[in-house]
C-alpha cells in the first residue's frame, strides 16, 4: 500500500506541472490585466494553447518563460535604472 500512495503522489505532482490555467488565473499569477494576457497569447508573446475559443496555459511553460524573461531583463533593468 505504501508504494501505491507514493505512486499517487508522484502522478499528482506531474499533473500540477501540466495543469492548464485560464486567462484569469494567469493574470492573477503574473499580476497583469486579463486583456494583456489575451493580447500576449494572440501575439505569441507568452506560451499558450488555444482550445476551441479559449486560451489555456501550462504552468510549467509559464514558469520557464518567466525564468527566461527574468534572466534576460535583469541586466537591461539594471542598466536603465543606473
Amino acid at each position: 500500500m505504501r508504494c501505491m500512495a507514493a505512486g499517487k503522489l508522484a502522478r499528482g505532482d506531474e499533473m500540477n506541472q501540466d495543469t492548464l490555467l485560464n486567462v484569469k488565473q494567469v493574470a492573477q499569477y503574473l499580476q497583469l490585466k486579463e486583456s494583456t494576457i489575451y493580447s500576449w497569447a494572440q501575439d505569441g508573446k507568452i506560451p499558450a494553447i488555444k482550445i476551441g475559443r479559449t486560451w489555456r496555459f501550462r504552468r510549467v511553460d509559464l514558469d520557464g518563460w518567466l525564468e527566461r524573461h527574468l534572466k534576460g531583463e535583469g541586466d537591461k533593468g539594471a542598466a536603465e535604472i543606473a
